[in-house]
């Protein structure tokens, strides 16, 4: 029988791994695994003793058991239950944020506001939001404003936004423009 079956978390995904069973004296020719609580089964070569087993929804916990199968003969108990895991996921695609340049006394400031994604399982952590030829704040969640001061007149300026958690960034906006003028 498998033993010491380790499941890890993996992006909108999990890793299995195992040690290798003996078969009973018969060859192994593949691994029958079975993912918990879906009943999805995956047949695994039996040279193999992992496999990465992709499009799971990170709001569900995942085990799964390994047994060893010498042609159509499973050869081997079932595996204990492996450890609970939640696949994760990074952010997905932020929309295009919006900007409004205001003229202060030394010049102006843009205030860069967006709108949050759509949830996607691993809660976002912050954001980096970046203006073109330098210059980025890095905010928390709950914000979704941020004002960059101190630019010059007669300017084109660019601000992009990039979600981000615990896993990774996620893809960066479309640009959005704003011009001051003198």
């Amino acid at each position: 029988m498998p033993t010491n079956v380790q499941a890890a978390a993996a992006q909108n995904a999990i890793t299995v791994s195992w040690t290798a069973a003996h078969g009973n004296g018969l060859a192994v020719s593949q691994y029958v695994v079975t993912v918990r609580p879906t009943g999805q089964v995956v047949l695994v070569a039996g040279s193999r003793t992992s496999v990465v087993i992709s499009k799971l929804d990170p709001a569900v916990g995942y085990q799964v058991t390994v047994q060893a199968q010498s042609g159509p003969v499973l050869v081997s108990g079932m595996s204990k239950l492996s450890n609970r895991v939640h696949p994760y996921t990074i952010p997905s695609r932020m929309a295009k944020p919006r900007a409004k340049a205001v003229r202060t006394r030394n010049g102006y400031k843009v205030i860069v506001g967006w709108t949050a994604p759509a949830a996607s399982g691993t809660p976002i952590s912050g954001y980096i939001v970046r203006r073109n030829g330098g210059g980025a704040i890095t905010v928390r969640a709950r914000r979704h404003r941020v004002v960059f001061k101190g630019l010059a007149r007669n300017h084109r300026y660019s601000f992009t936004v990039t979600p981000m958690n615990k896993y990774g960034t996620g893809q960066t906006s479309l640009p959005v423009v704003v011009q001051t003028y003198g």
